[in-house]
């Protein structure tokens, strides 16, 4: 039977049986208790609930690659770090030389000239790089960079002409193409407008395809929303509905043609003969053919591992065999590269190939035999061998030798550890449909069934691992030496930990804000994120102010609100409005705690949001506020309380109501904020007076809460830098226990989705591992009762003047920091400064600094 065959309707679900067989126990264990990283067998288990066990040999590195280039001639591997070049030799699979970019490196761009050592990078700091690579690998300069006019264009994809006497760059912010003449560098770029945010570039003769992530620009009567301050295209969730591939003829600069394809368009390939050009479209799922005679999409290939699967394979780069028959396709959520026979205008999937995590770029040997892959987030936050923080990103590069074409079977066993890989079984279970005359469960087995749960209250928090809180906790496997929030300043965590349950292999899926809170609230991530952490320039969409940063599953409230459920934020994915009602009173901390402290209102401050989102403002209680930390989180429980009592009078309690409580991020010692440990008690007492609240409500019955950090990246944690304190509180949940079970944001998520009777959005949710453990236990409505804080939440940390040694260098660089907004400030400093102040002249441990140390645009 032939592999497409094989794939098929009813091939698949064989498929699945096989990979179930495949697995073992370690996938298909519903109480499974693995850790996140690295097991005995050598595999990888990642804070998705997806296993990592690539084919071929890897190479791993501390960063995460985005490009690759294969140089002419038997030269070496090129590698595009978020912050490095390497080169590797792809025969003895070793590292040859790195050298550092200016800046970090971008989300895409690097081109080889045809001497095979020349090699363009494009920079976050709005350069393009020149590299020499020696014939031993060596790096070393090529000149002066290319820098780009304007105003933060942003460069992406780079191309070069025929005679290699042009250097074309995407501006990606600036919606253009430039044109550099490389003999006379003083000379102004020529321009022609794209589409938006364009990506990548591919020249055929004296034509320039390319991909833009954002389509088309509007024109009047479209639906639009911002992308890093260009108008996009969107639906009405608020999340990109366009995408384009442009076409420039060389011979005049212009634009020719702008082609339709599917959504997100990433990567190009071309084929031979130039008469295909094959589009990888990320928040589609497909690969758009385009005939270039027309111009005009042809065809149309589904990438994905069965006919019934779910949006989410994020197919993002491709490459051609040299006979043109084979197309090779990054998908960056499965952590695979599909394998497609090619027809015409259309293809059929063979099989897969399992890969490291997340690859984000492919290359081709000459002979076709052998194919390198980028795994843009390789092994995890794994750079480091004992202790982690989520930025110790370790990325790799596979090297895998192709099953031979006569060979089927290779491709097929490769393609069922694919399939076990990513709980393919437990994926099957999540869009089976609901069984008839099914009783109302605690959690239904399968999404759709009936649930005694008819209220979710689910509480994001900031930047917290697992040990910074519960490291003091014996019950659990904390670390005390790694502790900086333990009991007395978070009470109300231990006090539900105790009362309730505590989760110690909890994970968060993602490293900061701009990727945590897509993680807490869609369950995916899209390349536009996964590959920006050379620096976040086009946007830090923590706020929900990027259209083309969203997931086309869409969000967790567009899932309740599609299918006639109710939603309510508070806080969650908006942008704050504080604004003073008297003239020549601040809006501080100070001022805004005092006024509220006093009687339990705000009278002298209007604090509110809006939402860019359409249905978060439209569901968007109007006096609360996300981010900055000048107002209490106190403040932020207080408003969902006074809302809770009128629900409880008139009813109208929301099927789902999302809460932002921010303060645990802390403002360092900067002296117009309270000390860090009054933050996170602030934080701590809110949470406390939430859960007490909702429990001690009419509700409580039938209401589950879930708490989780959005990330975890302001610490470390001895297991892994993605664990994180996290509850899942019901009238279900096993009192007084300890729960191992492995968790994750996403499964969060799909625990949210079984409670509501939602279906998952998108592949990762449908084979994330629900929280059934959770809501194991007999029915007990003992409601809880917040814990006072134990030290005071306007403890303010005192003026310069009243410092010396290191206090005072520790809130001289607080100052330094910019805490205006989210992740602003520079992590490594923050922690430096958070561990000062709750550890005192305990020594820094030197493995918690990442080993980047230039930190290229981490924020």
């Amino acid at each position: 039977m032939g592999m497409g065959s094989w794939l098929s309707r009813t091939g698949w679900l064989c498929a699945l049986l096989l990979a179930g067989a495949a697995a073992g126990a370690q996938t298909g264990d519903p109480q499974s208790t693995w850790d996140v990283g690295r097991q005995a067998d050598g595999s990888v288990m990642v804070p998705t609930n997806q296993w990592l066990r690539p084919a071929g040999a890897q190479i791993e590195f501390a960063g995460r690659p985005t490009g690759l280039a294969l140089l002419p001639a038997g030269g070496p591997l090129v590698v595009v770090d978020r912050s490095m070049l390497r080169t590797i030799d792809v025969d003895s699979a070793e590292i040859l030389a790195s050298a550092g970019s200016n800046g970090g490196h971008t989300v895409n761009g690097v081109v080889v000239a045809a001497d095979g050592r020349t090699v363009y990078t494009s920079t976050v700091n709005h350069l393009v790089q020149i590299f020499n690579v020696g014939d031993d690998g060596a790096i070393t300069s090529g000149g002066d960079p290319i820098t780009l006019p304007g105003t933060n264009p942003y460069p992406t994809g780079l191309a070069l002409d025929a005679a290699e006497q042009t250097l074309f760059v995407a501006a990606s912010r600036q919606n253009s193409v430039l044109a550099f003449d490389l003999a006379d560098r003083e000379a102004e770029p020529r321009r022609v407008y794209v589409g938006a945010a364009p990506y990548d570039l591919l020249r055929l003769g004296d034509r320039l395809y390319v991909s833009n992530w954002g389509g088309r620009l509007p024109v009047e009567g479209d639906r639009t929303a911002s992308s890093s301050g260009t108008p996009v295209q969107v639906d009405e969730r608020t999340i990109g509905s366009d995408g384009s591939v442009s076409v420039i003829d060389l011979t005049t600069f212009t634009q020719t043609a702008a082609i339709p394809v599917g959504l997100l368009p990433c990567g190009l390939a071309a084929s031979a003969d130039g008469a295909r050009v094959y589009v990888a479209c990320a928040n589609s799922d497909v690969v758009s053919v385009i005939d270039t005679a027309r111009d005009a999409v042809i065809g149309e290939i589904t990438v994905r591992t069965g006919a019934d699967q779910l949006f989410g394979s994020g197919v993002n780069a491709l490459t051609l065999s040299p006979d043109g028959g084979t197309l090779y396709a990054a998908c960056g959520a499965l952590n695979a590269v599909a394998v497609i026979r090619l027809h015409d205008a259309s293809g059929t999937v063979l099989g897969w190939l399992p890969t490291g995590w997340y690859p984000g770029a492919l290359a081709l040997s000459a002979d076709g035999g052998r194919l390198f892959v980028a795994n843009t987030k390789g092994v995890g936050s794994l750079a480091r061998e004992s202790q982690h923080n989520s930025h110790h990103h370790q990325g790799s590069v596979s090297l895998i030798d192709l099953p031979p074409a006569d060979q089927p079977a290779a491709l097929e066993a490769h393609t069922q550890t694919v399939l076990a890989n990513n709980r393919s079984l437990v994926a099957a279970t999540a869009i089976a449909p609901p069984r008839p005359g099914i009783a109302p469960a605690p959690l239904p087995e399968r999404h759709g069934e009936p649930s005694l749960v008819k209220h979710v209250v689910y509480i994001i928090l900031e930047n917290r691992t697992y040990d910074q809180v519960f490291g003091d906790m014996p019950e659990g496997r904390g670390d005390p030496s790694l502790v900086l929030f333990g009991e007395e300043v978070t009470p109300n965590r231990h006090a539900l930990a105790r009362q309730f349950h505590l989760l110690d292999n909890f994970y968060c899926s993602g490293v900061l804000s701009a990727d945590g809170h897509q993680w807490a609230t869609q369950g995916y991530v899209t390349p536009y994120l996964e590959k920006s952490f050379g620096g976040f320039v086009r946007s830090y969409p923590y706020e929900g102010s990027d259209a083309l940063a969203y997931s086309a599953g869409g969000f967790i409230w567009d899932n309740v609100l599609d299918h006639g459920l109710t939603f309510r934020s508070y806080g969650e994915m908006v942008q704050a409005r504080i604004r003073s009602k008297v003239e020549g009173l601040a809006p501080n901390f100070t001022n805004i705690y005092a006024d509220f402290a006093d009687d339990g209102i705000v009278q002298n401050f209007e604090i509110g949001s809006t939402a860019l989102i359409a249905r978060v403002q439209e569901n968007l209680c109007p006096t609360t506020c996300g981010f900055p930390s000048t107002v209490p989180d106190v403040y932020r429980a207080d408003q969902f309380i006074r809302e809770l009592a009128e629900f409880e009078a008139n009813g109208g309690f929301p099927n789902l109501s999302i809460l932002l409580l921010p303060n645990d991020h802390t403002n360092g010692t900067s002296p117009a904020y309270p000390k860090p440990a009054s933050q996170v008690a602030d934080n701590d007492l809110a949470l406390g007076q939430i859960i007490e609240a909702v429990t001690k409500s009419r509700f409580w019955p039938e209401t589950a809460i879930f708490v989780a950090q959005d990330d975890p990246q302001a610490g470390t944690d001895h297991i892994d830098g993605h664990r994180s304190p996290a509850f899942c509180i019901s009238p279900w949940t096993p009192r007084g226990v300890v729960d191992s079970t492995n968790y994750t944001q996403v499964g969060m998520v799909k625990t949210i989705e079984l409670l509501l009777g939602l279906p998952p959005m998108n592949q990762l949710d449908a084979l994330a591992e629900p929280m059934r453990t959770c809501f194991s236990g007999p029915l007990d409505l003992t409601p809880y009762t917040a814990v006072p804080n134990r030290i005071p939440l306007d403890d303010m940390n005192p003026p310069l003047e009243a410092l010396s040694g290191r206090a005072l260098y520790f809130a001289k660089l607080s100052q330094q920091l910019d805490f205006s907004e989210v992740d602003k400030a520079d992590e490594d400093s923050l922690n430096r400064i958070l561990w000062y102040t709750q550890r005192g002249d305990d020594p820094y441990p030197d493995w918690t600094v990442t080993r980047d140390r230039e930190r290229y645009g981490l924020r």
